[in-house]
């Protein structure tokens, strides 16, 4: 069944619709949790969904227009609608809940910050079903320690604690905590010894780890297990 997850006030106003796994769903988790939003969320199954079938949620959820692209993440927002698409949701709670805002010159480093994430998680995702590209990946000068660096780089010139120059955390930082988290399940020790030759990176983690809203998730049983599998 639904899970609630934030306690901040007694009736969620949101559902999120996803599988029981971090995926796609983690970052928008992160977001809910570090802004105190309250929500709800549909955990649903493989065989549920059906993927090939007519008679699964899949096809069902496509015939009555709530999956435009057939795909999940979903959030069923109330009177908003339903909102698909991971970074669409994520800048949809930014601007209802006043994290995303300010010039246009201010949102475009934050979503510079964001979609460069999604390059590099399609990067190490890439190699998922070969394991002597990982290691190569993971390896001394490889595509992890180039692109990982990249974001070390932003973030130790940035004027503000978070990755998109931004005076809170955005989208930007919710997606980079998830992609090291990734990144961690693929290769904990590949990681690890790349974030300790990355301080401002390894710092800038922490940080987030230690926000409030984020620091309970972390430490409840609310949080799925990544699968690399």
């Amino acid at each position: 069944g639904a899970r609630l997850l934030s306690a901040v006030s007694p009736t969620p106003v949101m559902t999120l619709h996803y599988f029981d796994i971090r995926g796609r769903g983690e970052a928008i988790r992160l977001a809910l949790h570090d802004q105190g939003v309250v929500f709800d969320e549909r955990p649903i199954t493989n065989d549920e969904w059906a993927r090939d079938r007519t008679d699964g949620l899949k096809q069902r959820m496509i015939d009555a227009g709530r999956l435009p692209f057939g795909q999940l993440p979903m959030l069923d927002a109330g009177a908003a609608g339903d909102i698909v698409q991971s970074h669409a949701i994520l800048r949809f709670l930014g601007r209802t809940h006043g994290w995303y805002g300010g010039t246009p010159a201010a949102l475009a480093a934050v979503d510079a910050a964001a979609e460069g994430t999604e390059d590099v998680r399609k990067r190490l995702l890439e190699k998922k079903e070969d394991p002597e590209a990982r290691a190569i990946y993971f390896a001394d000068g490889g595509e992890a320690r180039l692109w990982l660096g990249h974001y070390d780089a932003l973030i130790a010139r940035s004027p503000t604690p978070f990755v998109g120059r931004s005076p809170s955390p955005t989208h930007a930082d919710y997606l980079l905590f998830d992609l090291l988290d990734t990144h961690e399940a693929w290769d904990p020790e590949r990681t690890a010894a790349i974030l300790g030759e990355l301080p401002a990176l390894a710092s800038w983690r922490k940080g987030m780890a230690r926000r409030p809203g984020i620091a309970m998730y972390l430490a409840s049983t609310a949080r799925r297990p990544y699968m690399t599998t």
